[in-house]
């Protein structure tokens, strides 16, 4: 379970930092935004495994539930995610800064709604 915390709190801090770079004007800026979204597909995977690996090996009886519940709300922090990054790329938020950063805190409450979630699970699990 810790490599499951482990891999929430890495995904946790890159997007923490996704969100404070998206209000900076400067290109160096724009040059991290793009790493870091380069590299949330692999902290997300690595958040989904680990999770899935703590709830099948937990002896809750309602942990198929649980698991549906967890696939819910991954599905919909990915789509967001991806609906968000194909309309804005990096060289395109200067042109609608506001339009982007509506966009930017739709993604962010998906973000919190699916942390809190699988922080709250694991917490159960324990």
């Amino acid at each position: 379970m810790n490599d499951a915390v482990g891999a929430i709190d890495a995904l946790e801090a890159a997007l923490a930092r996704l969100n404070f770079l998206a209000t900076l004007a400067e290109m160096e800026a724009r040059r991290e935004l793009i790493v870091i979204r380069r590299n949330l597909p692999g902290l997300i995977n690595s958040v989904s495994a680990s999770v899935d690996r703590a709830i099948e090996g937990s002896r809750l009886p309602d942990r198929a539930q649980r698991q549906v519940m967890f696939r819910h709300e991954l599905s919909t922090l990915r789509s967001a995610i991806a609906l968000h990054q194909g309309n804005w790329s990096a060289s395109s938020i200067d042109a609608d800064l506001p339009g982007y950063l509506e966009s930017a805190h739709r993604v962010q409450r998906h973000n919190g709604a699916f942390l809190r979630l699988t922080r709250t699970l694991l917490r159960d699990l324990a």
